[in-house]
């Protein structure tokens, strides 16, 4: 196995087990002799993103001014459904819905910011017709 493959998979192992900071990450392959910079780190976390199944993501988070990254492993949820009785609903007003210029602008915006992943601040919700 090739040194790059090697620090990949120790990499990876070590995050799977624990957080750890890029300074942590250093430390740990200076202790195997496996000398790289902050930058070529931060290149081997991307590429270990990319060989991830499907149910793991890499993610991080901040303590003390430190970036910690970890494997989180994603379980799926289990519960029982549970059925509750519902009044069957036979006739509503949503077939109505009222689309002025106004309303059309902002739902394109709204799908816009969805699309492109961005944050809505909502100042006033006022009642149409």
């Amino acid at each position: 196995m090739s040194k790059y493959l090697k620090r990949l998979h120790d990499i990876q192992t070590w995050l799977r087990a624990e957080p750890l900071g890029i300074s942590d990450i250093l430390k740990r392959l200076e202790n195997q002799d496996l000398e790289v910079s902050r930058r070529q780190l931060n290149r081997d976390l991307s590429a270990i993103q990319s060989m991830l199944e499907d149910k793991e993501r890499l993610t991080h988070f901040f303590k003390a001014g430190q970036k910690y990254f970890y494997i989180h492993i994603a379980t799926p949820f289990k519960s029982e459904r549970i059925a509750i009785e519902t009044t069957e609903i036979y006739h509503t007003n949503f077939y109505n819905q009222i689309l002025t210029d106004e309303i059309q602008f902002n739902l394109e915006l709204i799908q816009t910011a969805i699309k492109e992943q961005k944050r809505l601040k909502i100042k006033l919700i006022k009642k149409t017709a």
